[in-house]
């Protein structure tokens, strides 16, 4: 389940990544064999933080 997950820092079991940048940018690494640029991660990262819960006012 991806909601909150731009929640969630720290990340990664250990808790060794702060923010969900470096934690994007480290599985595209780790899990694909791909570097992305920062334009990549940006657009990843603003796509994770619109699946946030919305509490009901």
């Amino acid at each position: 389940m991806l909601r909150d997950v731009s929640r969630g820092a720290p990340y990664f079991n250990d808790g060794s990544v702060q923010t969900i940048e470096r934690a994007i940018y480290d599985m595209a690494w780790y899990q694909l064999g791909q570097k992305l640029n920062q334009r990549q991660v940006s657009d990843i990262a603003a796509f994770l933080g619109a699946l946030e819960h919305q509490a009901a006012e």
